[in-house]
């Protein structure tokens, strides 16, 4: 019976995560026909608009019907345009990037160099992450650092989800448990009146127990994975990332080169300059969306690519990243 119910359980099909967020928003529409309506004032702190303490009020019940549904993916990217403008422009010039070798190449000798050590890989690259969340407070800045570390863990015996989970797990969880950030610790204890980043030993205990706890998450999920890569939820969809990053690393034609280098060393600057520049200019989503179209053309014209080369893989790029816009989007 229990075997039965089991295997039933596994040709349950997952929803696309574009029906799971209507199903969500279908959820919060049909709410609003039963909760309350009420909102806080709020003034603007560093630039920054804040909830005032103790002004919750009750204001008119505002159902939304068909007609506001209609209207929430035009909305939600309206809202998230930069967002999606810079994502467009990572994957773009990530896929120039590709095009050159150059990426395969580095990924390849990488995944070599880390064979036997691959689990150190996780602790170290999450804590560092988890640490630019909590100190600098970086939270959608590292999404281009995705397009490395995904191939990256692929490559070493990982799959893509163990990627991500480096990348945005630790980066969040830090964020979440913040010590030093600016823009929540900075402004919440500007609001109530506490001495700035006080209780510093705390916010320690905390962040390190929750990034911890995803590192931990992390290796145990990636061990697993490792053993049985078909276990992997991905699996099937990280062979594209097998073919097109490592066969073509290990006899594709991709030898790390010295053009390959170069284009490796502009692109390691590229990410040493974006932690730089949001600490000490305050970039912000246009500067991070400039510097990574920078980086993509100049990659291309160090890899010998032509301009309409460079622009056919730009626009390929992009174009592979609508899904993930139409997902922040909703």
């Amino acid at each position: 019976m229990a075997a039965s119910l089991l295997e039933r359980l596994k040709k349950v099909e997952m929803p696309h995560p574009l029906v799971i967020l209507f199903g969500i928003v279908l959820f919060a529409a049909a709410a609003t026909y039963v909760l309350p309506g009420g909102e806080y004032q709020r003034v603007e702190k560093d630039g920054r608009q804040v909830a005032v303490a103790g002004s919750y009020q009750r204001v008119p019940h505002r159902p939304q019907g068909l007609p506001e549904l209609a209207l929430v993916p035009f909305s939600g990217m309206m809202e998230a345009a930069e967002i999606l403008v810079l994502l467009f422009i990572i994957g773009g010039a990530f896929n120039i990037i590709k095009d050159t070798g150059a990426l395969s190449a580095g990924i390849h000798k990488a995944a070599l160099s880390l064979k036997g050590r691959e689990a150190f890989l996780i602790p170290v690259l999450m804590s560092l992450f988890g640490l630019a969340g909590g100190i600098f407070g970086m939270y959608e800045e590292v999404l281009p650092f995705v397009g490395v570390v995904v191939p990256m863990a692929v490559a070493i015996g990982y799959d893509s989800i163990t990627g991500v989970c480096i990348v945005y797990l630790g980066t969040v969880l830090g964020f979440c448990g913040a010590f030093f950030n600016p823009f929540t610790v900075g402004i919440a204890q500007g609001v109530a009146g506490l001495p700035l980043f006080s209780g510093l030993g705390y916010r320690l205990i905390v962040w390190t127990a929750m990034v911890g706890t995803g590192i931990v998450y992390t290796m145990l999920y990636a061990a697993r994975v490792r053993k049985n890569p078909a276990s992997s939820a991905v699996y099937e969809s990280d062979k594209a990332i097998r073919s097109g990053y490592l066969a073509a690393g290990e006899g594709g034609g991709f030898a790390l080169d010295g053009r390959r280098k170069v284009i490796l060393l502009v692109l390691a600057a590229g990410f040493a300059a974006l932690p730089v520049g949001v600490i000490s200019w305050h970039w912000g989503i246009k500067e991070l969306a400039g510097l990574f179209f920078a980086l993509g053309i100049l990659s291309g014209g160090l890899g010998g690519k032509s301009l309409n080369a460079v622009v056919e893989s730009f626009v390929a790029g992009a174009r592979d990243m609508m899904g993930a816009a139409l997902l922040i989007g909703v």
